[in-house]
C-alpha cells in the first residue's frame, strides 16, 4: 500500500464514491444476487455494494486492509472478506456480477453482469 492509497479511506473519498462514482458506474447494471468485488481497499465501494447486493464477496490481498474490512463487516452476514479467493474457486462460486476498479489516476469503474 502506498501513501496515496490511504486517501481512499477518507470521508471525502467515501462521499465521492457513494454519491458520484458508483451511481454513474452502476446506472445500467443489475448486480444480481451474488457480487464479487476485487480489491476493495479501504471499503468505500464495499459500503455501497453491501447495501445493494444480497451477497457480496470482497477479495483484498493486503493483509492489513483485509483485517480492517473483516472487522468492519463482522456483523453483516451478507459480506464475506476473502483474502485468498483462488482463481479455481471463482467459477464454482457462481457470482452474478463482478466489480473491478483501479485508482490513483488510472480510474476504471467497471461492474459487469456475468
Amino acid at each position: 500500500m502506498n501513501e496515496n492509497h490511504k486517501r481512499c479511506g477518507s470521508e471525502g473519498w467515501r462521499a465521492l464514491v457513494r454519491h458520484t462514482i458508483l451511481p454513474w458506474a452502476l446506472a445500467d447494471v443489475d448486480l444480481g444476487e451474488d457480487v464479487l468485488e476485487v480489491g476493495p481497499g479501504y471499503g468505500a465501494t464495499t459500503d455501497v455494494l453491501a447495501e445493494s447486493a444480497p451477497t457480496l464477496t470482497a477479495v483484498e490481498i493486503d493483509d492489513e486492509l483485509a483485517a480492517m474490512l473483516t472487522n468492519r463487516f463482522a456483523g453483516n452476514r451478507s459480506v464475506v472478506i476473502d483474502p485468498e479467493l483462488l482463481p479455481e474457486r471463482l467459477e464454482a462460486a457462481g457470482f452474478d456480477a463482478v466489480d473491478v476498479r483501479t485508482n490513483e489516476f488510472g480510474w476504471i469503474a467497471q461492474a459487469t453482469r456475468i
